[in-house]
């Protein structure tokens, strides 16, 4: 169950874009990372199955860290820039930081979430004293952002996703030692 989360965070990284709105962005209505901060993984290396995404960890995970330090933790921050007093104001009709999945990510996000759910049902059948009830529940409702039956391009992912993705790795983790 804890490599299919994980892959799961994996995948997400693979395809998630980071951004957010932004009028006062010199290069349009969004501001994301510049193409050199996305993860480089030679297209030799992608293979159907996945296992990649374990091989490139360090960097997919930079650049969760690169995305965390451009727009906040948690919930994220608004835009803002430097006024005329020198302080630092919020940008008018900015948005917090979201996440930003097309059509084609969101098949795979949803190959993976089914994948996940599979595996629960599967360890729920032999985990007898029912130790793990509590931490399956939390994989199943994070499976979707926002409880959601699917994963939907039109929808924007909540910026906070990642960290309660890694919130659930860490009950995993905790769970397989208690």
């Amino acid at each position: 169950m804890l490599r299919g989360i994980e892959k799961h965070r994996l995948i997400f990284l693979y395809f998630a874009r980071p951004q957010r709105l932004n009028p006062m962005n010199h290069e349009g209505m969004c501001e994301g990372l510049r193409r050199d901060e996305f993860p480089g993984i030679p297209s030799e290396d992608i293979e159907p199955t996945g296992e990649f995404l374990f091989k490139y960890r360090r960097t997919l995970d930079h650049f969760a860290q690169t995305a965390i330090t451009r727009f906040g933790i948690g919930e994220g921050s608004k835009p803002c820039v430097l006024d005329a007093t020198g302080k630092f104001v919020v940008v008018e009709n900015g948005s917090p930081p979201y996440w930003k999945l097309d059509e084609d990510d969101c098949c795979y996000m949803n190959e993976s979430s089914d994948a996940v759910l599979a595996t629960c049902r599967e360890f729920m059948q032999f985990e007898s004293n029912r130790r793990f009830d509590g931490v399956i529940r939390r994989v199943n409702d994070i499976l979707h952002d926002e409880g959601q039956s699917t994963w939907y391009a039109s929808r924007l992912v909540q910026w906070s996703y990642l960290q309660r993705l890694d919130d659930v790795i860490h009950s995993v983790k905790a769970a397989e030692f208690a």
